[in-house]
């Protein structure tokens, strides 16, 4: 709070307007195993077998990674997952 203090009235619009990132919608820890799996190269088929659930459970986790990351394909999952390898073991 006392930083937001200190934003001008064009700052704190042009915050409040912003586009959500991550760390506003943060992935649930099972949407990151799937997003992981994915970044595998898992099809969802092996996803829902590793995870023991089904395979429209994993289709769901898929939605809500790309709507929360404002993702638009598998493709961008996977990116976004091996990014995420790399800074880990980087």
């Amino acid at each position: 709070m006392a930083a937001g203090r200190q934003l001008t009235q064009q700052e704190l619009m042009a915050e409040a307007l912003a586009l959500p990132t991550p760390t506003d919608r943060p992935l649930s820890s099972r949407e990151l195993e799937v997003a992981e799996l994915v970044g595998q190269g898992l099809g969802n088929d092996q996803i829902a077998e590793t995870l023991t659930i089904s395979r429209r459970t994993v289709e769901s986790h898929l939605e809500h990674i790309r709507i929360k990351l404002d993702l638009n394909s598998r493709y961008e999952i996977i990116t976004w997952a091996l990014s995420k390898q790399l800074t880990r073991s980087g």
